[in-house]
Formats: C-alpha cells, structure tokens, sequence
C-alpha cells in the first residue's frame, strides 16, 4: 500500500472513535514511549534526538492551521513547557504504522500562556524504529467555570 494511503487509513482510523483501553499493547508501548522520548529531548533541546525520531518528510498543522515542514518546526519548536500533561490518550497501531491522539495542556515557560489542544500524531515505524511523520494540533477553547 503507498505511503499516502497508508497516511489517509490512519487518518480515517484515528476519527472513527475506536477506544483506547489502560493496558497498553507491547507495539502500542512503543510508541508512547518514542513520543516520550521525542517531547523530553525537546524540552533538553536535543536536536540529534529529537531529528533521530522524527522522519525527514515530517509535517506539522500547528493550532494557527499552518502547516510546517520539518525545518521549519524544529526551527521554532524547542521552547520551554511546564505541567505538560496528557488525557484521554489513544494509540493505535496498524502494522507499521501508529496513531497517537490524545488532549494535551501545558504552559509555555517564556510567557506564562496556558494551551490546550487536541492533537494528532502520526508514527511509522522506519529503520528500526518509530519516527513521528506528521501531527496536527488543534487548540481547545477554555473551560467553563461550573
């Protein structure tokens, strides 16, 4: 199957409401933990890592809907978060290919801005191992005071 209809089957995958249990499978462990690894070497600013786990042809739809080539987003990528946290996460894993959706809040270090968003992320798994191929993050309005 092409890389491109590998990328629309996960895609469609991902927005078809299939649950995530607790338990993590063994593949899906994987890729939580390449994610782990991709986002603690941004906030090192481990640019050899954070390249070693994110694919060359790499694309990201940040929250303005701009969409950013690898350079480009590791050009602006490496700042600071504090209580970065993940809910509701998702992996889904379909062969060689890894889906990763979850809701993620942090605060940006340098200017104290709180974000949420819901974000998608695509891996597949090259060379040996997981590398990130593209993610989207969509910002999520506040919440409500009860």
């Amino acid at each position: 199957m092409p890389r491109a209809s590998h990328f629309l089957l996960a895609t469609f995958l991902a927005t078809a409401g299939a649950t995530h249990s607790q338990v993590l499978s063994p593949a899906e462990q994987e890729v939580w933990n390449a994610e782990q690894a991709r986002e603690a070497a941004l906030q090192r600013a481990d640019i050899a890592q954070v390249e070693r786990l994110t694919a060359g042809d790499f694309i990201h739809i940040d929250t303005s809907g701009r969409i950013l080539q690898r350079a480009d987003w590791l050009a602006r990528t490496p700042r600071k978060r504090l209580n970065d946290n993940y809910e509701d996460l998702r992996i889904r894993v379909y062969g060689d290919t890894a889906v990763l959706s979850a809701e993620r809040s942090w605060t940006w270090q340098e200017t104290g801005e709180k974000l949420r968003t819901r974000l998608l992320k695509i891996w597949v798994k090259r060379d040996g191992g997981w590398k990130a191929v593209a993610s989207q993050s969509t910002k999520i309005a506040p919440r409500s005071a009860p």
